[in-house]
């Protein structure tokens, strides 16, 4: 019923950009279906013992995995606000392969409560064309299994320049076209684009690489002075996953994120 549900959204946001006639690439970008932010194209299966499969979680509705997250505290992950599915019970699922084959199998731990981040606006029903607010907070039972731990934020974007390279990663498909390849955590390197696509987001060009459909929510890491940070929160991006993407900067929104930190994880 959800790949349904994604597979409509990705007509939709067609029948979107064509009513409107936007030719400027990027602001293309925004009107396309956040559909197309699912899985890691052309990317490399993250191991077991890499830093990346320590933070990145799936988020999935018990059936199959329907976006990705990022662990930023004992209980909570941070994740895409669209990734929201309010008439469905949400889970948070642990481990390197999240498919319909081993769903049942791995460890899941239900969602008990979750925070959009204010000013949240859905990209095929907003009229603004940036800065949608696309994050959301979401409180999980019980605590994260051993070998997990919490991502650390950049607190200061401003560090990210055209050109420069980062890490995403997600669960999604590898084939943007053809809508397969999802399931297996995976991560690749793409290029900043734009470092102020917008007040707070950025995009980057995934015209080799990058993320695609179900990596929704996934995060976008980077290095500064040999550590790793995670920057950003897969948005959106075109509808075949080939020319670029649009991340959320998380430190545009640093004190609700402090702040339901606080409320939902109290140490």
């Amino acid at each position: 019923m959800k790949r349904l549900q994604f597979l409509f959204l990705i007509v939709a946001s067609l029948a979107f950009v064509s009513c409107n006639s936007k030719n400027h690439f990027d602001r293309e970008i925004t009107a396309q279906t956040f559909q197309s932010r699912a899985g890691i194209v052309n990317g490399d299966r993250v191991k077991k013992y890499d830093p990346v499969a320590t933070h990145v979680v799936a988020i999935t509705d018990q059936a199959m995995e329907n976006c990705t997250g990022t662990l930023i505290a004992k209980n909570l992950v941070l994740t895409a606000a669209h990734c929201q599915t309010p008439d469905e019970k949400m889970y948070i699922a642990f481990g390197l392969e999240v498919s319909p084959d081993n769903i049942q199998k791995i460890n899941l731990h239900e969602v008990t409560a979750y925070r959009m981040a204010p000013g949240y606006q859905d990209v095929l029903t907003s009229f603004k064309e940036v800065d949608h607010a696309d994050l959301m907070i979401l409180q999980f039972d019980g605590e994260a299994p051993a070998g997990y731990e919490a991502a650390e934020i950049l607190n200061d974007a401003s560090v990210l320049f055209e050109g420069m390279f980062v890490t995403v990663a997600g669960y999604g498909v590898t084939d943007g076209i053809e809508q397969e390849g999802d399931g297996f955590l995976r991560k690749t390197q793409v290029s900043i684009a734009n470092p102020s696509y917008a007040r707070t987001e950025v995009s980057t060009d995934e015209t080799m690489h990058g993320s695609c459909s179900i990596d929704s929510g996934g995060p976008a890491f980077v290095e500064v002075d040999g550590k790793t940070y995670i920057w950003g929160v897969t948005s959106r991006g075109d509808v075949n996953c080939r020319k670029r993407g649009v991340y959320t900067r998380i430190d545009s929104y640093l004190p609700w994120v402090d702040a339901v930190i606080k409320e939902l994880s109290p140490l």
